[in-house]
């Protein structure tokens, strides 16, 4: 990080907030305070559990799905790592132990947000 220095800072978009397989890819840009992030997590308990941690100060999480602006069905599933507009592919289950513990889901119906109008309201 000692070699970038930006005249503005970089802002991240996170669509799919949820820190399921470790820290975000830009956490040092973060953490040197070169970067901000707005980020997306439909899931509620997700979402909550990212603003109460406030691990960053300029990360902002929102808990919108981003979409075409319709109400569509999110399925949302054991593992909180997973969740889709797009119904689950039972063959994709069958391939990996995994994937089987995952077959139980929660479908939740959702307004997904336009990604346009959620940017220029929160800029």
């Amino acid at each position: 990080m000692e070699y970038l220095n930006p005249e503005r800072k970089t802002r991240f978009v996170d669509i799919g907030s949820n820190p399921c397989d470790g820290s975000p890819h830009y956490e040092k840009m973060l953490q040197s305070g070169i970067a901000d992030v707005i980020g997306f997590e439909p899931q509620k308990d997700v979402c909550k559990k990212l603003i109460s941690e406030g691990k960053y100060n300029n990360c902002v999480y929102l808990p919108y799905a981003i979409g075409d602006g319709n109400t569509h069905i999110l399925n949302q599933y054991k593992y909180s790592g997973l969740a889709s507009l797009f119904p689950p592919d039972i063959a994709t289950f069958n391939l990996s132990h995994i994937y089987r513990e995952q077959r139980s889901w929660e479908i939740i119906k959702k307004q997904a947000s336009k990604l346009n109008g959620l940017m220029t309201s929160t800029t």
